[in-house]
């Protein structure tokens, strides 16, 4: 996003630090290519490649339009990436802003990258009511039960944070890679169905 800079962990000035890592790689993000299943992987450090590749868990399952799609990405689509990281920029701004001013007991923090917007949902997941009753041996975390509120009063569908780990527990992860009048409705909708609670 704007003011932020990625900095690849392979480019480090500590070659120690590099040779103990492995880098994955896709253009499957970034270009929406997912489905093509063309990504890649390096390191510096030979063992760990052996490792991977005696491991078995490395597949080596490109085909060529998955390729001749990531190559023209890499070398083609550098202004609509930067068209689009704009957007993005731009609506990650508007989540901020109107979520500020406009969606009660929900806070969030613009991020330095990505189209996912995290929101910290839990003063309203208390004053839902969706932590009532929960039971320590219950499975459906108020997280969970807090979708099911947001799809029922707001018709809209967000992803309890737990589902990415414990560290997501009071979150939910909103998609906001569409057009700003759909991430406009959606919070929209979200501030109406928290106006009262």
């Amino acid at each position: 996003m704007g003011g932020h800079s990625y900095t690849p962990y392979a480019t480090l000035d500590d070659e120690a630090i590099v040779r103990n890592s492995i880098t994955y790689k896709s253009v499957s993000k970034s270009f929406n290519l997912s489905s093509l299943k063309c990504a890649y992987l390096f390191s510096t450090n030979p063992d760990y490649l052996d490792r991977i590749r005696g491991a078995g868990q490395h597949q080596e399952g490109m085909h060529t339009l998955g390729i001749i799609a990531a190559q023209t990405a890499y070398n083609e689509c550098e202004d609509w990436l930067d068209q689009l990281v704009d957007y993005i920029d731009g609506t990650q701004e508007l989540v901020e802003s109107f979520v500020r001013s406009r969606v009660p007991h929900v806070r969030v923090v613009k991020p330095e990258g990505t189209y996912l917007a995290w929101l910290d949902v839990g003063d309203a997941i208390d004053r839902s009511g969706v932590r009532d009753g929960a039971d320590a041996l219950d499975e459906d975390t108020p997280e969970a039960r807090f979708q099911r509120y947001l799809l029922e009063h707001a018709h809209i569908h967000i992803n309890p944070g737990t589902s990415y780990g414990t560290s997501g527990s009071g979150c939910m992860r909103m998609n906001i890679a569409t057009s700003r009048q759909l991430v406009e409705r959606a919070l929209g909708n979200m501030a109406g169905a928290l106006a009262g609670v």
